[in-house]
């Protein structure tokens, strides 16, 4: 079949740089990193399935220097293998112009055994707290959140305990294994705690024991270190959790399962204080997404403009990084449909837990995606951040990208042709319609794709054959 080609056409494409040069700038673009280079550069791993079998959760220093992170050693000949995760500081290292290349040796927190997780740095004074079980928890007593038909789970032991304990890193002290003290007691899951930018808060989420019914009913609490007192700010059914405060210390994000469908939704509140500065609660909340994904881990980028977030938006066997528009100075007043919403991640597998360095200059996570053509697992990696325009972080895909995955399509469906595929875009709404043209090794094909704001392909009907 012989059909017509539209003036913005894929020949134009070719008489403006060639398939040489067009081929060759899709090819260096089709890579994860390649993808995501609007945003992040200097792609690197800090952690190496050499030493971990899985590591990730990691947070930043307020000094940005160091990493505190979660991960399952590797065991030694003879040494028994650990099932739990463990937690770890580690130094960031830098060449001679301040670029990040690595992670100096990590120190171990946590006792032998013990599960543990949500580490976390003190503003201003030498030490770091982490909830653990001390040792190995009673895996009778372990509740856990599972989305149902869904393989990712997190469980909720009992025993699970917030910590504190001195940063070896600053200190100069050898660890202690087992130094550890608890912040304060209470009964039940008590964890993934934070502390406020000024430090005399921690923000922590805590699974009441005498409330729970089969499903985890964890609230929001607020640790005021001042007065020794306990505040509830967010009590709703459901799964409450994940919280952060923003950069400024005035606003929380969360996770919420409050409709019992096991699909986490995101929230935003501003907090409410006393007239001596203590926090009574929260004066407004926002929820920010109303879909039918699972949106988790949520954190605030330092400018308060937007934030990042893990979601099952692409697949719930492919979690991406997302990032959503905020606007602190109306309350965070927009409804979820007036959000933009824009992607960060392209890579196979799971790619979640974002966080940003104090100023902005770094983005961390934890990702399956390869290295070095190793398989990959879930690991800790870190990018330079190249913008922090937020129109660019919760816009849609560019043309360039938009190009590159419907060239990735094109592979996927004639293999080897895709490097000789010619592509061009014009925007459809927050999209692009993109043309491509490839030989499939008896003629050439042309068809036209569909890429939505997120970067999801679909193809505008069947292959059309082009005899010319």
């Amino acid at each position: 079949m012989t059909i017509s080609i539209r003036s913005m056409s894929v020949l134009r494409a070719l008489s403006v740089c060639g398939v040489a040069g067009l081929c060759a700038g899709i090819a260096a673009g089709s890579t994860p990193a390649g993808l995501e280079s609007e945003l992040l550069v200097e792609h690197i791993r800090l952690t190496s399935p050499a030493d971990f079998h899985r590591a990730g959760e990691a947070y930043f220093s307020p000094d940005g220097q160091r990493i505190i992170f979660q991960a399952t050693p590797v065991a030694g000949e003879g040494e028994e293998q650990e099932t739990h995760y463990q937690m770890y500081v580690a130094e960031l290292m830098r060449d001679a112009s301040g670029r990040v290349t690595g992670i100096g040796e990590a120190v171990r927190l946590s006792e032998f055994g013990s599960s543990n997780t949500c580490g976390w740095f003190h503003p201003t004074e030498p030490k770091v707290l982490f909830a653990t079980t001390f040792g190995p928890p009673d895996e009778r007593r372990v509740p856990g959140y599972q989305r149902e038909g869904g393989r990712y789970q997190w469980a909720f032991p009992s025993e699970m305990t917030i910590v504190t304990m001195p940063d070896p890193l600053v200190t100069g002290e050898a660890p202690t294994l087992g130094r550890a003290e608890a912040m304060f007691e209470r009964d039940g899951y008590t964890a993934e705690g934070s502390w406020s930018p000024c430090g005399r808060f921690v923000l922590y989420a805590q699974i009441d024991e005498e409330r729970r019914t089969g499903r985890p009913e964890a609230d929001l609490w607020i640790y005021d270190a001042e007065r020794d007192e306990h505040v509830l700010v967010v009590g709703e059914r459901g799964y409450d959790g994940g919280p952060f405060f923003s950069a400024c210390g005035k606003y929380i994000c969360y996770r919420s399962d409050r409709e019992g469908d096991s699909r986490l939704q995101l929230f935003v509140a501003v907090l409410a204080f006393d007239e001596e500065g203590g926090i009574t609660g929260i004066s407004a909340e926002r929820r920010i997404t109303d879909n039918t994904h699972v949106n988790w881990a949520p954190y605030f980028h330092p400018s308060g403009r937007f934030l990042v977030y893990a979601g099952s938006n692409v697949g719930h066997q492919n979690y991406e990084v997302f990032a959503i528009g905020l606007d602190p100075e109306d309350g965070f007043a927009m409804s979820e449909g007036e959000r933009p919403i824009g992607r960060v991640t392209f890579s196979t597998g799971f790619d979640g837990l974002p966080v940003f360095s104090p100023d902005g200059q770094y983005f961390m996570w934890t990702s399956q995606r390869e290295w070095e053509g190793e398989r990959g697992t879930s690991q800790v990696w870190m990018a330079r951040v190249a913008s922090d325009d937020p129109e660019l972080w919760t816009g849609p895909v560019t043309e360039r990208q938009a190009g590159v995955l419907v060239r990735v399509e094109v592979e996927a469906m004639t293999p080897g042709a895709g490097e000789a595929a010619a592509l061009l875009a014009e925007r459809a709404g927050e999209g692009w319609r993109v043309e491509a043209s490839w030989f499939d090794g008896e003629r050439r094909r042309i068809e036209v794709f569909g890429v939505d704001r997120l970067g999801q392909v679909e193809r505008d009907g069947g292959v059309e054959e082009a005899a010319f």
